[in-house]
């Protein structure tokens, strides 16, 4: 997931658990409600005091795809 990330140019912090947390260059409640419409749920961080970032929980190849793919569409 992090080398996907580092394509698409999104900074993230890489913790030793199985989630990932990001900044994304939009807001992470409209971000929520996109990727939902995707069928991708994600975490938004606003409410932990982290603007703009968003929880990833790290799972299967196919969901972390499904992922890559609507954060890509959501962000162009």
């Amino acid at each position: 997931m992090t080398k996907e990330l580092d394509k698409i140019g999104i900074n993230y912090v890489n913790g030793e658990g199985n989630f990932l947390m990001m900044k994304l260059p939009i807001s992470d409640s409209l971000a929520y409600r996109k990727l939902m419409r995707e069928g991708v749920m994600i975490r938004p961080m606003t409410g932990f005091r982290c603007p703009n970032f968003i929880r990833l929980t790290i799972s299967g190849m196919d969901a972390m795809e499904a992922f890559t793919t609507s954060l890509k569409k959501i962000l162009t």
